[in-house]
């Protein structure tokens, strides 16, 4: 009798908690559907290391063309930008995401898609860059980013947008100003460093990411297409550079390398959120560290982006200096120990410069 009352009590508690996990999926299929009436019409996701002095330009620059939300995850950063990360979080204009990766791997594409899996249905659009790439409209005008991703025809799943590389504009030290006027020279039109596209994606088209973190996959019945909107032709065995550099509307300002004592202190120390345990080295700098043409930050957008940089300062009060002006780390940054070293390298670069190919993709 009592083997049955347990055998009993067993079954009513195996088809209570059956009712309980009913209940909690319908409740977050409420919650989904209540968080897409609301949806933003752009995010933004990112995986940030180490990149504490130019977290707030970044910002800045992006909510000014009408970024809504910003989900970043924290690669164990340890100079201090967890921190301000974290302190972004709290004032409601980010969402930081701790994300240290497992040991061994690669943590680009998994922080891409832990973003996806918990905020993908919380925006329309998703751009998926970098620390040192900021978004920049060439012939939009005055209409909003987001008004021209949201009137694209429904068969458009995902827009490759190319970058734009700047070189060192001859810095050797980081001097003072923000990045967008400190480097305002970058490469001839029809280098190929140009051809690297980074990628927007419809959220409801995402279907999780590729072997590639500027690539990803859509449904077969959704077109990728450039900012021109014409279907993307990749570059044979380079599935992030395309046939065609198309600035059209949109292009990424990339500022890859900086001065050669960021690239030596920041950049190559962090290494690579794509390739586990790799780093960049002088030859990766002098292949991209091209100062053809001169093409500045208009005046406009860097007011914009120093008001939107005060603006954040507001948002975030009272912080410990320490967080608060992670940007003046850069007046500590040693010198490099042998700048002929890099010169020699670009020179050669230089030789061959019509067929500069990027060393890898990054």
């Amino acid at each position: 009798m009592g083997r049955e009352n347990r055998r009993n009590e067993d079954v009513i508690l195996a088809a209570t908690m059956n009712r309980i996990k009913d209940l909690m999926l319908t409740l977050q299929r409420v919650v989904l559907g209540c968080r897409r009436q609301r949806a933003a019409p752009l995010a933004i996701a990112a995986i940030f290391k180490d990149e504490g002095p130019y977290i707030l330009e970044w910002l800045a620059h992006h909510r000014s063309i009408g970024v809504a939300l910003f989900f970043i995850a924290d690669n164990n950063s340890s100079d201090g930008s967890s921190a301000l990360l974290a302190a972004l979080d709290r004032a409601g204009v980010i969402t930081h995401i701790p994300f240290p990766g497992t040991k061994g791997e690669t943590p680009q594409l998994p922080a891409y898609e832990r973003i996806m899996e918990r905020f993908g249905d919380q925006a329309d659009w998703v751009a998926f860059i970098d620390a040192d790439e900021f978004l920049r409209p060439t012939t939009l005008g005055a209409r909003p980013l987001a008004a021209w991703l949201a009137a694209l025809p429904r068969s458009v799943g995902a827009v490759g947008v190319n970058w734009a590389n700047y070189g060192s504009s001859g810095r050797v030290m980081p001097g003072s100003g923000l990045i967008n006027e400190r480097f305002s020279k970058r490469a001839a039109d029809d280098n190929l460093t140009h051809s690297t596209f980074k990628s927007i994606v419809r959220s409801r088209d995402w279907c999780g990411t590729t072997n590639h973190p500027h690539r990803f996959a859509i449904p077969r019945n959704r077109r990728f297409v450039d900012t021109g909107l014409r279907q993307i032709q990749i570059r044979k065995g380079r599935p992030g550079k395309a046939m065609r550099i198309c600035w059209d509307v949109l292009r990424i300002d990339h500022f890859v390398v900086k001065s050669q004592a960021e690239f030596i202190h920041k950049k190559r120390r962090r290494g690579r959120a794509g390739k586990s345990g790799a780093q960049h080295d002088l030859g990766f700098f002098a292949a991209h560290d091209q100062n053809d043409i001169f093409d500045p930050c208009p005046p406009e957008r860097l007011e914009a982006i120093r008001v939107g940089i005060e603006e954040l300062r507001t948002l975030l009060g009272d912080l410990p200096p320490e967080v608060r002006d992670l940007d003046r780390q850069l007046e500590h940054i040693p010198p490099p120990q042998d700048t002929s070293r890099a010169s020699r390298t670009r020179d050669e670069a230089a030789t061959t410069r019509g067929c500069v190919q990027p060393l890898a993709h990054y």
